[in-house]
C-alpha cells in the first residue's frame, strides 16, 4: 500500500479522523493502485516455493452438502448498455495466468500458464478433472479421471477408467482398470494389466477412418513350429507369425472377449502358411475361420461381442 498518500490524506487532520475517515482513506490509496499491483511481491529466493498470492478453503462439513466449493474465484459481470468491440476484439476473461520469461541469456526448465494439482487421499470421487496437472496421490477411489497433458504421479486406490490427452502414468500401485488416450507413451511397464487403447469410439453410427493401415504397435511376433500354440496377448492387434517353413498345424489363440471391445480387429500375417490352422477365444466362436492360411496371406478377424464370435473382414 501507499503509505506516503495514506500519511499525507491524514497530515492536517490529526485527532479529527473518524474510523470512518480512515477506512475512506485506505479504501481511496486501494483504488488508485493498478490491480495488477495489489498482490504483487518481489522475492530473490533461489529454493522452495514462493507464492505471490496464496488461497486456501477448509471443508469441514459434519453433514452432506450439494454446495460448490471453490479454492479460488473470479467473476466477471458484463451488464453495460453498450457493445464490447473495438480493435482488440472485446472479449471477456474472467482469469488469466500471466507468465512472463524475461531473463536473456537464462535458461527456464519449464514454464507453465495454469497448472492444478489432483489428490484423492480418502473417499471415492466419481469424477475427477485436470489441466496440466498431477495426480500426487490417490488412495481410494476415482471413477472417472480424465487428464489434459497430465501426469499420474502415484495410485495406490483405484481408477475405474481414465481418458487422456498426452497423459501419462509415473507410478501405479494400485489399479488402473481402463486408460483410453491420445498421444499415448508405452504405458506396459507401469500399467501392464491394464486395458490400454489408443483411441474409442462407442458410436456405431460414425465410424473412424484412418489414411493408413497400420493403426497401432501393438506387434506380437512369433516363429512357431508345427504343432504348437501361438497367443496374442489383450492389447495386441498385430500377430506376425514367421515359420521356417509351411506347418502343418497350428492353433492360434486370441484374447478373452471379455477383456475386449465390441469391434476388436486382429490383424494376422504369415510368412510361410499352415495347413490346418485352429482359433480359439474364450467367450467367441469363429463364424468362418480360415481352413487354411496360405504363404503370406492376411488374414483380419473383427470380433461381435454382442454376437459372441469373431468374423472374417
Amino acid at each position: 500500500m501507499n503509505i506516503t498518500k495514506l500519511d499525507a490524506k491524514a497530515e492536517g487532520q490529526a485527532g479529527t479522523m473518524t474510523g470512518e475517515d480512515i477506512e475512506l482513506a485506505v479504501n481511496t490509496v486501494i483504488d488508485e493502485l493498478a490491480p495488477l499491483e495489489r498482490f504483487k511481491t518481489t522475492t530473490s529466493t533461489t529454493a522452495g516455493i514462493e507464492a505471490g498470492q496464496d488461497s486456501e478453503l477448509s471443508i469441514e462439513n459434519t453433514s452432506d452438502s450439494n454446495k460448490i466449493f471453490l479454492g479460488r474465484r473470479s467473476k466477471i459481470t458484463y451488464a453495460a448498455t453498450a457493445n464490447s468491440v473495438g480493435a482488440q476484439g472485446g472479449h471477456l476473461v474472467s482469469g488469466i495466468d500471466w507468465m512472463v520469461v524475461n531473463a536473456p541469456s537464462q535458461t527456464v526448465n519449464l514454464a507453465i500458464a495454469g497448472e492444478a494439482k489432483l489428490e484423492n487421499i480418502a473417499g471415492t470421487t466419481n469424477i475427477m478433472v485436470g489441466y496440466q496437472s498431477q495426480l500426487t496421490q490417490n488412495h481410494d477411489t476415482i471413477g472417472l479421471l480424465v487428464l489434459h497433458d497430465s501426469l499420474v504421479v502415484s495410485n495406490e486406490g483405484t481408477v475405474g477408467s481414465t481418458i487422456g490427452y498426452r497423459a501419462t502414468v509415473e507410478g501405479n500401485a494400485g489399479t488402473m482398470s481402463d486408460f483410453t488416450a491420445y498421444a499415448m507413451p508405452d504405458l506396459s511397464a507401469v500399467i501392464p494389466n491394464t486395458k490400454r487403447r489408443y483411441l474409442q469410439n462407442h458410436d456405431a453410427g460414425a465410424p473412424s477412418y484412418v489414411a493408413s493401415q497400420i493403426v497401432t504397435e501393438a506387434r506380437t511376433i512369433v516363429v512357431p513350429s508345427s504343432g504348437d500354440t501361438v497367443v496374442l496377448p489383450v492389447g495386441g492387434y498385430e500377430l506376425l507369425i514367421l515359420p521356417a517353413e509351411t506347418l502343418a498345424a497350428l492353433a492360434i489363440q486370441l484374447p478373452d472377449v471379455a477383456d475386449l471391445d465390441d469391434g476388436y480387429e486382429v490383424l494376422i500375417k504369415m510368412s510361410f502358411g499352415v495347413t490346418t490352422p485352429t482359433f480359439t477365444s474364450a467367450g467367441a466362436t469363429f463364424m468362418d475361420a480360415p481352413t487354411e492360411l496360405a504363404d503370406f496371406s492376411v488374414t483380419r478377424l473383427r470380433l461381435s461381442k454382442g454376437l459372441s464370435f469373431w468374423y472374417v473382414i
